[in-house]
């Protein structure tokens, strides 16, 4: 009896990870990446979790943040439609995978800056080099 306790349990726990899993995969299925004009060259994009800041000048297109990898797509279709779909700069402003969770698609095109402390927390994760800022500050920057 003990161990079909156990076995009904494992099984029981292994199905509900399995249906968070799936879930977790689908949370982005939805998501719309929608463009909000600020002023001049500069716009949002709103998707799912923190907003990014676009500045499309003729120089190129700095962005602030890149949500989730699985939006990637959707966030680069959304850039080109204001000049290119490879930003020349990717500013990172913290650690939360809201705002770096692109970095994966990105960073191999782009210049990922950021306050050092946000290079050292995403190091010590599981985050591979490519997706890591690679330009860092201390204090403050001027792009």
């Amino acid at each position: 009896m003990k161990n079909l306790t156990i076995k009904s349990f494992f099984l029981g726990l292994s199905l509900s990870l399995l249906a968070f899993s799936s879930a977790a995969q689908n949370q982005f299925e939805n998501v719309t990446i929608d463009t909000v004009s600020v002023a001049g060259n500069i716009s949002m994009l709103i998707g799912q979790g923190g907003n990014i800041g676009v500045s499309a000048g003729s120089d190129g297109i700095l962005i602030i943040d890149d949500q989730f990898a699985p939006l990637a797509g959707r966030i680069k279709t959304a850039i080109e439609a204001l000049g290119s779909d490879v930003p020349k700069f990717l500013l990172n402003t913290h650690f939360h995978g809201d705002h770096t969770g692109g970095n994966i698609e990105f960073g191999a095109e782009s210049l990922i800056v950021a306050h050092e402390n946000v290079r050292m927390r995403m190091a010590a994760g599981d985050q591979p080099a490519v997706a890591l800022p690679v330009v860092t500050f201390d204090d403050d920057v001027t792009i």
